[in-house]
């Protein structure tokens, strides 16, 4: 839990405007709350030796889910999240699994997922239910025969 100080405030720089702008809770509590759900699925994402924003994915088989990505405002649109999330797309890829998250309407990472494959899936007013599945690929080979002389 040593980390929830940072998660708090990386919360507040990623999440603040959206959260307020569609009336969801935005206090300490309300944070704290969100991030302690799922809190043993949460990865640290480092640069060097700093921390620099949080994936939360649960994997259930092959299918997977993120509960949050968060990179802080000065690290972001730099690739991180790209790479990020190729790496867990590639992982789904090799279990021909799925990948679904849950995105705020008016957020601006909703055109990352889309640019990695993710579709609209299902919507509310608010949120979008973005996914991406994989099916299981099998690899053809021809094998050429010397003919019968």
């Amino acid at each position: 839990m040593q980390d929830e100080p940072f998660l708090v405030q990386l919360r507040k720089l990623t999440m603040a405007r959206y959260l307020c702008r569609w009336g969801y809770p935005s206090d300490d509590r309300a944070h704290y709350r969100r991030i302690r759900f799922r809190f043993e699925d949460a990865k640290i994402i480092f640069l060097d030796a700093e921390r620099i924003g949080v994936l939360k994915a649960t994997c259930e088989g092959p299918h997977w889910f993120i509960h949050q990505l968060q990179i802080l405002p000065r690290f972001q649109r730099k690739g991180i999240g790209t790479a990020v999330l190729t790496s867990l797309l590639l992982e789904a890829r090799e279990e021909a699994g799925r990948v679904s998250l849950d995105v705020l309407r008016d957020n601006p990472a909703r055109r990352l997922y889309q640019r990695l494959g993710l579709y609209v899936e299902s919507s509310t007013d608010l949120e979008l239910r973005m996914t991406v599945s994989f099916a299981i690929s099998k690899q053809i080979s021809f094998e050429q025969r010397a003919a019968d002389v």
